[in-house]
């Protein structure tokens, strides 16, 4: 049973919000994107549900012996654990024009036809994802690049400040509003910098093409969000080629 299949099988999530369509994916189609909506005083409202799995185990939970059960018990809770990183960088951020805002989140514990279990789902606002507005206005103008590259700016400065990397700049995480303003989005592996002077030393993840050296070497700090933000601006600024 797909993430796409359970996300469509609940219909009405946080509250009174309605899974509408699908907006995209994400995370090698493992993560999926819905639009959501719903009607108050006649007016219909939209946000975003991002929709991850966490765990995804095939058997029946009462046939499974005691030492199964425990072991996928100490997934489950590492897993969730480790999701709520997202979770607790999008509450610290959350308020800065710049920054995607973050609204609401559920853990959603399933069981199936022979499988089971946890997936996240986290409510945020719609936006319009940077590729996309390109395609919109059939290309970009010097100004608006520029305009980018200040508003993510704003955005990293806000993020250093509380102590948090982004490690994934790239066009795919950058959103624009009805009003023209761009804002960073996706902390799936955004990181608390343990020492803002030395740097975190960790896993190099994030998107191949816009690393630094010493991001795929482990050990870095905040300057690898300058580096990929600089990449950006350069593929924008070069009909969509990066170096």
């Amino acid at each position: 049973m797909s993430i796409d299949t359970r996300v469509k099988s609940d219909a009405v999530v946080f509250g009174d919000w309605e899974i509408d369509i699908p907006i995209g994916d994400g995370s090698h189609g493992r993560t999926v994107v819905y639009r959501l909506k719903r009607i108050r005083g006649g007016q219909t409202e939209y946000s975003a549900l991002k929709a991850i799995p966490l765990t995804e185990e095939y058997g029946i939970w009462e046939e499974l012996p005691t030492k199964q059960q425990n072991s996928y018990g100490e997934m489950l809770f590492k897993k969730t654990t480790s999701a709520k990183s997202e979770i607790a960088a999008m509450e610290e951020l959350r308020g800065h024009p710049n920054v995607v805002r973050y609204l609401d989140h559920t853990f959603i514990d399933w069981n199936h036809e022979g499988c089971f279990g946890r997936d996240l789902y986290i409510q945020m606002e719609l936006l319009k994802d940077l590729r996309r507005e390109i395609t919109d206005r059939g290309g970009l103008s010097e100004n608006e690049i520029i305009k980018i590259g200040c508003d993510i700016c704003k955005a990293l400065i806000h993020c250093h400040s509380k102590g948090i990397i982004h490690r994934d700049i790239k066009p795919d995480n950058i959103f624009c509003d009805g009003e023209g303003n761009f804002k960073l989005g996706d902390f799936g592996i955004s990181k608390i910098l343990e020492d803002p002077v030395h740097g975190y030393a960790g896993t190099g993840v994030g998107t191949f093409a816009y690393l630094p050296a010493e991001q795929l070497k482990c050990r870095y700090n905040k300057l690898v969000d300058i580096y990929s933000l600089g990449l950006v601006l350069y593929e924008l600024s070069n009909n969509n080629r990066l170096p």
